[in-house]
This record gives structure tokens, sequence and C-alpha cells, in this order.
């Protein structure tokens, strides 16, 4: 008998594990952020469709999700995130144009990159990305969540290389588990 209950158990571990794989696989962004689409925006049948009228209210803000995008860096190599996603943290720069004033931040952030490992993707790029202000600076986790949104007049008002560090540190060790505890 106890051989029976076992290989029950067995097949129902199983079974919870094959959904859970077809329902949640790691590797694929999600497919609706509260950041790009309205439910119900699409008359027709399929996915709803990308809403990209903003308002200034439609500003992204800490504690929400980030969309995936796809940006050109000022070097011109171009990156999507979602192969960012789950795997690094990142800071995102929208700089205002590509000045001499946003080549030497974008400087000083490449050598930051260069004398730090700590897993974060260092963007910065003169695209637009929806919902985020531009010019500004964004800090997220790996999954997305925005930990820290600045945005400026101009490349001076930015955050400076080194505050983006100290967010970058905090979303390291921070501990979402322990914070849902705290409430």
């Amino acid at each position: 008998m106890n051989a029976t209950i076992s290989e029950f158990l067995r097949e129902a571990e199983d079974q919870i594990d094959e959904v859970l794989d077809e329902s949640f696989p790691a590797s694929d962004p999600p497919s609706w952020t509260p950041a790009i689409t309205r439910p119900g925006s699409s008359t027709r049948a399929g996915p709803p469709q990308p809403d990209t009228r903003r308002a200034a209210t439609d500003m992204l803000k800490p504690g929400d999700i980030l969309p995936h995008f796809t940006v050109t860096e000022l070097d011109g190599r171009q990156v999507d995130y979602s192969s960012i996603w789950q795997r690094r943290n990142l800071v995102l720069v929208m700089l205002p144009d590509s000045g001499p004033s946003s080549r030497e931040y974008a400087r000083q952030l490449a050598s930051r990159l260069d004398s730090q490992a700590d897993h974060t993707a260092w963007i910065a790029t003169t695209d637009r990305v929806p919902g985020l202000p531009s010019p500004g600076a964004i800090v997220a986790d790996r999954w997305g969540e925005l930990n820290h949104v600045a945005s400026a007049a101009s490349v001076a008002g930015l955050p400076s290389v080194d505050a983006l560090a100290e967010w970058v540190e905090y979303v390291r060790y921070r501990c979402p588990e322990c914070e849902g505890e705290a409430k």
C-alpha cells in the first residue's frame, strides 16, 4: 500500500511540475505589463496592442514593472531588454542628445561599469522608452521592478554616476521577502 501512495504522490508532483512549466516558462517575458498595454484595448482577436499614447501621469514610478524595450546605445550597439530581464539589474539613462555633455556622462557610466562587477547592465541611450522620463535615469532589479526613477531638464540635472551606483548597491542587497513580512 505504501508503494501505491508514494507512486501517486510522485505522479501528482510530476503533473504539477508540468503545469507550472507550461504556465510560467522562465525565459519568456511577460506578455502583458501595465506600462505598455491596456486590457481590452484591442477590438480584434489576439493579444492587447501596445498603447503608444502617454500622458505625463502615465509615467512609471518606483514599484512599477519596466516594459520590455529595445534601444540603441550611444556607441551604436542595440540592446534588447529581454536579454537582460531575469539575469541582471539595470541602470538605464535616457540622454537628450549625443552632444558633448551627453557623451561625457556616458563616458562616466562606462568607466563605472569597467570598475565594477555588480551584475548590472549600464545603458546610455538617446532613444525614448514609453513611460520613462527623458532626460532621465532608472534603476531596476533583475525582475524589472523599478527602484529609482529620476527625471531632469538636462544632462546636468541627472543623478551622478556615484548616486546611481548607490541605488545599484541597494537593489543588490535588498530583500523583498523581508519587506513583505514587515508590512
